[in-house]
């Protein structure tokens, strides 16, 4: 399986995701689905780089935030309007666990909320 890069509008221009597929309109298909768009809404691009994470048909968010993607936080102390990227990660707190980004005031409070259960 190939690696693309799935996004609404012309490349970075709106959200994107990454899929794996053979052919680029199989993974503008795929796109389509995941972005809730119509087929003439998302371009895809290759991104061979990523192929490597085919067989688990995901890239780990650690290596798309390295890449320059930014991530909604996932938890819920800070209803999820907190953007995670690699600046929020070098320069206020914000971490990945378990694979998920959290922005630094969940992280400060799922820190709180370990340090109670100990």
């Amino acid at each position: 399986m190939k690696a693309w890069i799935v996004s609404e509008g012309d490349f970075g221009d709106g959200n994107s995701v990454v899929v794996f597929a053979e052919t680029r309109n199989k993974a503008r298909d795929i796109g389509t689905y995941k972005l809730d768009r119509e087929y003439m809404e998302v371009s895809a691009v290759r991104k061979k780089e990523y192929d490597q994470y085919a067989d688990q048909m995901e890239v780990p968010c650690e290596v798309l935030i390295k890449d320059g993607w930014w991530f909604t936080c996932y938890g819920d102390y800070c209803y999820r309007n907190d953007n995670v990227d690699q600046e929020a990660i070098d320069h206020d707190g914000a971490r990945i666990i378990d694979g998920k980004p959290y922005c630094s005031k969940c992280v400060a409070e799922i820190d709180r909320q370990r340090k109670g259960a100990e």
